[in-house]
Order: C-alpha cells, then sequence, then structure tokens
C-alpha cells in the first residue's frame, strides 16, 4: 500500500525505529505495517464499503523506556475495480418482472421502467439495457438508456394472454458484467367485444297447448 519513515538521532537500540497501528480506529485492522515501515493489507478491501481511509501510524525506538512519535496520518485512497453487476433492485438474477397491460392501450404508451443500478464508478457503473432473445420483437420497444418500455402495438388478450422474455442489465466496462432477468407481460382484458349469436336464424317448435314456463 505505502511506506512510512521515522528517523531517531540517538544511537544504538535508543535511535532504532518500529513502527505499529494503534488499536480502536475504524479499519485500523485491516492493515498491518512492517519493521521497515512498509504498509501492507491483512484483507480483501470494497471501495464501496469505504473509499478513503485515514490511518494513524506510529514509530517507536527500541529505548527502554521507548519513545513514542506523534501518529503519522496516512491517508489510503481505494481505486475502483469492476468488482458488482447491475442489480435490479430486489429481484435477483434470474427473476421475474412482471408488468400488467390492458390489451387496448395504443403503440407508444409507456408500459413500465427499468432500474438497475452498479455502485461501480465511471463506465463500470454506467448500465444499459437490451432484450436476450426476440420474443419482444415488434411488440416491445426498450430503451438501452433509460429502461423505458414502450408498445409497439396494441395487445389483444384473446389472441394471446402473456408474453415472456428476456432481458439483462449490463455495465460499461471491458469486459462488462450483467445481469440478467425474465420479463413477463400479462395482457389485461378490457370489454372489447360484442356479443355474438351462434347462429344468424333459430328455429324453434311448440305446441299450441304448451303451459306458460315450458320450453
Amino acid at each position: 500500500v505505502g511506506r512510512v519513515s521515522a528517523d531517531d538521532a540517538d544511537e544504538g537500540s535508543n535511535g532504532d525505529v518500529v513502527y505499529f497501528i494503534p488499536s480502536g480506529q475504524s479499519f485500523g485492522d485491516w492493515f498491518s505495517v512492517n519493521l521497515a515501515g512498509q504498509i501492507q493489507t491483512n484483507q480483501a478491501l470494497d471501495r464501496e464499503l469505504v473509499n478513503v481511509i485515514s490511518l494513524r501510524v506510529v514509530a517507536a525506538d527500541l529505548g527502554v523506556p521507548p519513545l513514542e512519535s506523534n501518529p503519522a496520518i496516512v491517508k489510503i485512497t481505494l481505486g475502483d475495480v469492476n468488482d458488482n453487476a447491475p442489480k435490479f433492485g430486489d429481484i435477483p438474477a434470474g427473476g421475474d418482472y412482471r408488468i400488467n397491460v390492458k390489451e387496448n392501450l395504443a403503440p407508444g404508451t409507456v408500459i413500465g421502467m427499468l432500474n438497475a443500478t452498479d455502485p461501480d464508478e465511471g463506465d463500470a457503473g454506467k448500465v444499459s439495457y437490451a432484450f436476450v432473445g426476440n420474443e419482444f420483437a415488434g411488440i416491445i420497444s426498450l430503451n438501452p438508456a433509460t429502461g423505458v418500455l414502450t408498445l409497439d402495438q396494441t395487445l389483444d388478450r384473446e389472441a394471446k394472454a402473456e408474453y415472456k422474455g428476456g432481458l439483462k442489465a449490463a455495465d460499461s466496462a471491458s469486459p462488462p458484467l450483467e445481469t440478467t432477468i425474465s420479463l413477463l407481460i400479462s395482457v389485461e382484458d378490457v370489454n372489447d367485444n360484442d356479443p355474438v349469436f351462434d347462429s344468424v336464424d333459430y328455429r324453434c317448435f311448440v305446441f299450441e297447448n304448451a303451459k306458460d314456463r315450458k320450453s
């Protein structure tokens, strides 16, 4: 990570210097310092948890009793790597995103908006969207930048009541990380069909002496 250095003008062990990280400081156990003043990590770091750490390091001589310096403040900035794939909120990878759509909506109607987030920085956190496969071709359009879903045609529940296909969110890193879920469209019925007789010509026969309400 880095190196600190301190000098002691005394002779012998009184001038020999060692280093340590005082306990009780945030994230102090993430690091250690060796006799040469080199600061090393004790575990994998997570920039999404904390991106800047101020670490106090103390130098001490080997005299009896030892004398200690005032703490030096080492500012450690964690650089980002693309270690997070986009997430669709509470929808797990491979889960379903469900939308109910009335069958009489006009083409161009917005029916939903995807929202995936990525905590990485720069291009690694820039999310775009795309369908997986062509199940929605000519039926629904997806804006790759905004995630807005719009109808390409009016749906007819009597022709098809449900559509299902894959979609993904990917970051813009190279190579990108992506998450795929399923989009499930349920077409809701509206009263758009008139009653239709099975036949236009009905013929009945009844005796002239038939009683009331007898069929």
